[in-house]
């Protein structure tokens, strides 16, 4: 007999398949549904997954859903909120990111409206915010890599293994005992190695990083806790 997670892949997929829909759209709402999933029950993942939170503008205006009334005011706040945040982003640009992933948002929850795919906007937000693209065709959230904080100057190197589906965090300087570990989840810089806005304001509504010319270290809004230099680990992913 066939599992109940597999049977909603399916669905996943073969809407995918009768809407050519992007990449993106088809790892975001399989791993939204997978941790619905998971998040209940007797499934070896549910404590770690009922850790997952996110704390700034964006998860507030989901959570509140005031962004579906129109008119409302509410993502003005959001943009003030986050412009109090980063105050070298110009607040239009991250206005507009926020708009892009609204749009986004809203058509995650209409396409599976009516379906027997498990949705949730909040879930939807905190996960994305959490994901790591291991290659081109992988896409996942890995423990203990999601728990660690966002630097421009990061003391830990990433790499995935795509023979054996495992990764491996590398120190890239002496770490000391106990010391807060940090990866570079994006660079915001440009080509010409000069501070972006636009990446910048990206960075902020997608994983709630403020940033600036005058880069330094930041703390992602969905990372529950800070890791420290003893807990590194080299994991397969299954």
């Amino acid at each position: 007999k066939r599992s109940r997670m597999s049977r909603i892949w399916d669905r996943i997929r073969r809407r995918s398949a009768r809407e050519e829909l992007t990449a993106d759209d088809v790892w975001q709402a399989e791993l939204t549904a997978y941790a619905l999933e998971a998040s209940t029950g007797e499934h070896p993942w549910s404590t770690w997954i009922s850790q997952w939170e996110r704390d700034d503008p964006w998860q507030k205006l989901v959570d509140e859903s005031t962004w579906m009334q129109e008119d409302d005011g509410s993502i003005d706040v959001a943009v003030s909120d986050f412009s109090k945040m980063a105050p070298a982003i110009p607040g239009y640009k991250t206005g507009a990111a926020i708009g892009i992933r609204l749009q986004e948002l809203d058509e995650y929850l209409e396409r599976y409206e009516n379906s027997k795919v498990p949705t949730s906007a909040s879930m939807h937000s905190t996960l994305i915010s959490r994901a790591i693209g291991l290659s081109d065709s992988v896409t996942a959230i890995l423990p203990m890599h999601d728990m660690i904080n966002h630097s421009s100057n990061p003391n830990l190197g990433f790499t995935f293994f795509a023979d054996d589906e495992s990764f491996k965090m590398i120190a890239l300087e002496d770490i000391p005992k106990d010391e807060e570990l940090f990866l570079s989840y994006t660079d915001v810089n440009d080509d010409e190695d000069k501070w972006d806005e636009d990446k910048a304001a990206w960075l902020l509504v997608q994983w709630g990083i403020p940033s600036s010319p005058v880069e330094t270290t930041f703390t992602s809004s969905s990372v529950a806790k800070k890791v420290s230099s003893d807990e590194i680990i080299t994991q397969p992913l299954s």
